[in-house]
């Protein structure tokens, strides 16, 4: 058919764009959308199956168009999804829009789980879901009735998304001796920030950078691992100490 009047198809692609000169149906096409906060491009509708869904930011116009590509690992372009990992699949895709997921393996077996590494875009939640040893980030709409505006990293932030939030450490109170101790461990290279609630009954958990990070290479629940987090009361350990008999 004809170039429609006042279009140029002088140099024909395969992008969304020059499928709709043709106005015929386009809606097979994936779709990215713009972020912000972080700036960047995420999925919000996937590619055929054996393509990968290349993200292309336009920082001027604060969009980002699509094009459908070859996927990098032909395996896993069979079964395609929303994840941060998936965006990764089609060479020179912008997917820094996304958050990000992080993997704590540490502690016992039933706890490990995924955390908030990276927070979502504004407006928005994150899903977080375990695959093998990795955890994948998927951008979701914010759930009815909740505040996203001001996206953070804490626990009450990953589980907006409704996805896996087991990774994160934990405090529990006590109230004699009063105050907080560790009951489950940061990621590796974190310490747990415990912080008593008003109402001198739970502690509220977050992970911080570590004060010595030699000393954060293997967190465990003890009051020295505890002490690196910084800033908080931690009076509700029991404490040891060494008797030396000469």
């Amino acid at each position: 058919m004809a170039c429609p009047d006042g279009k140029d198809c002088k140099t024909p692609d395969l992008l969304k764009a020059a499928c709709e000169l043709g106005g015929g149906d386009c809606a097979g096409y994936c779709e990215c959308a713009y972020s912000a906060d972080p700036e960047g491009c995420y999925l919000t509708k996937v590619p055929p199956a054996d393509k990968a869904c290349k993200c292309i930011l336009d920082k001027e116009k604060k969009s980002c168009i699509v094009e459908h590509v070859d996927c990098k690992e032909t395996d896993k372009c069979k079964t395609s999804d929303l994840s941060d990992e998936f965006c990764a699949l089609a060479e020179g895709s912008d997917c820094k829009g996304y958050c990000a997921c992080g993997l704590n393996k540490d502690g016992e077996p039933a706890n490990v789980g995924c955390y908030l590494k990276g927070k979502a875009p504004t407006g928005k939640a994150c899903k977080c879901t375990k695959v093998e040893t990795s955890c994948t980030a998927t951008v979701v709409a914010c759930p009815d009735g909740k505040d996203c505006k001001t996206p953070d990293l804490s626990k009450a932030a990953c589980e907006l998304g409704e996805g896996d939030c087991a990774g994160y450490c934990e405090c529990a109170y006590s109230t004699n001796p009063a105050g907080c101790y560790l009951t489950k461990v940061p990621p590796t290279d974190k310490a747990c920030k415990c912080t008593p609630g008003a109402d001198k009954k739970s502690c509220t958990a977050e992970h911080v950078d570590c004060k010595e990070t030699d000393k954060c290479k293997t967190p465990d629940l003890s009051v020295s691992v505890f002490g690196l987090g910084g800033g908080w009361l931690c009076e509700g350990l029991c404490a040891c100490g060494v008797m030396n008999d000469g």
